[in-house]
């Protein structure tokens, strides 16, 4: 009796942890493909403390590589640029603030954007980050805004959902690990995001590569405690 109640109560614990998924986003599959291209990424760059450049250039033939992104995007490719990683990698201290502001989108879309990197900020709990997500997710499908705004907005959350569970969850081991640094997964996560909306002007294959890029940079700079 006391084996039937102590599975059954492992039961109930395993299904609280939610996967990383929401099938009513259709840009679920930009999620997919950024955690497909970290883990490959961290597979085969050893070296730890690549400078930004380094990152741009080997993420490349990664994310070209990727089975999802080829399907979707085929040779298409746009990524960050150093100068855009320096000029807003400041800003992940205050919630991407300034990023935020500066995308030609309504006040709305804007305060959207601000909401969805809220659930992130210091935050290490993958499940109420994904709980928030999802419902917030639910809240923008439903959104009286423009089209392209809430296809922005949905990407953006694609990733941050995927960002957590690969940070939080999976929590993979990188050249740069340091008990420091693992503790700072969030810092990753907004970096994620924040380079998903600067891609976003390159399409959706923007927001897949810049999301990547924006991840593998911010690892290295929290590896390197900077």
């Amino acid at each position: 009796m006391k084996n039937i109640f102590f599975s059954l109560i492992a039961i109930v614990i395993s299904t609280t942890t939610y996967s990383q998924e929401n099938p009513k986003n259709e840009f679920d599959y930009l999620g997919k493909i950024h955690n497909e291209v970290i883990l490959e990424f961290i597979k085969v760059n050893s070296k730890p403390a690549l400078s930004i450049d380094q990152v741009l250039t080997n993420v490349k033939p990664v994310i070209l590589s990727n089975s999802t992104y080829k399907q979707k995007f085929g040779s298409q490719y746009s990524n960050l640029k150093e100068d855009e990683v320096r000029k807003y990698m400041p800003d992940i201290a205050n919630n991407f603030s300034t990023l935020v502001n500066d995308q030609k989108i309504s006040s709305d879309a804007k305060k959207l954007l601000d909401e969805l990197l809220s659930y992130i900020n210091n935050t290490s709990d993958y499940n109420t980050i994904l709980k928030n997500v999802i419902t917030f997710e639910d809240k923008v499908l439903n959104y009286d805004i423009l089209k392209y705004e809430k296809e922005l907005i949905l990407s953006s959350s694609s990733i941050a959902r995927y960002s957590s569970y690969l940070w939080l969850v999976q929590k993979p081991k990188t050249p740069n690990d340091t008990t420091e640094s693992r503790g700072r997964g969030f810092w990753i996560i907004l970096a994620d995001v924040g380079g998903g909306i600067l891609g976003a002007g390159g399409g959706y294959a923007g927001v897949a590569a810049c999301a990547s890029a924006g991840s593998l940079i911010a690892e290295q700079l929290t590896g390197k405690g900077k």
